[in-house]
């Protein structure tokens, strides 16, 4: 498991809103998930909403700035079977 102290002294993880920090640590503390190798699908997105109390549209813009930083890969292309 992450060291949650460590986290929570990072620069990048003090200026992140308390929406985008509870994505980033509901993402990020399990060693089994990584989220740069795995990705996250749409399904899951739903399961993060429900599970956080945020709205998917919430934690769909949170991944979404997660992506463009390069924290994490979310293919959101709908067209892809």
């Amino acid at each position: 498991m992450v060291d949650l102290s460590s986290i929570q002294r990072d620069i990048f993880f003090m200026d992140l809103t308390p929406e985008e920090k509870l994505v980033y640590m509901y993402l990020f503390p399990y060693p089994h998930f990584n989220a740069r190798k795995t990705g996250i699908c749409k399904e899951q997105l739903k399961t993060i909403a429900f599970e956080t109390l945020l709205t998917q549209e919430e934690v769909s813009s949170i991944i979404s700035n997660f992506q463009k930083i390069g924290i994490i890969h979310y293919d959101n292309d709908d067209d892809k079977s």
